[in-house]
């Protein structure tokens, strides 16, 4: 387990590092997997503040995940216009 901690702490700045370079997409799905590994972690022991926390985390992460998708059609979408 110590060794997932520090590998899911990794993967959430990697995600902050990512998101910092413009890829929403990416820095979502990073940070979905991270958050819920702490999610569970912090359930498991009974830290409820911290999961509820993570829960509101993972939502954020999901509208971060349809925003970008939707801004992809968007630009396939005026694009094909353009065209």
């Amino acid at each position: 387990m110590q060794y997932a901690s520090w590998l899911f702490m990794l993967g959430s700045l990697l995600g902050a590092y990512i998101n910092s370079r413009g890829n929403l997409f990416l820095s979502s799905i990073i940070w979905l997997c991270a958050n819920l590994f702490w999610l569970v972690t912090d359930a498991t022991a009974g830290l409820i503040a911290q999961s509820v926390l993570y829960f509101a985390f993972i939502v954020m992460n999901i509208i971060g995940i349809r925003t970008a998708l939707k801004n992809r059609k968007r630009m396939e979408y005026t694009r094909d216009i353009g065209d």
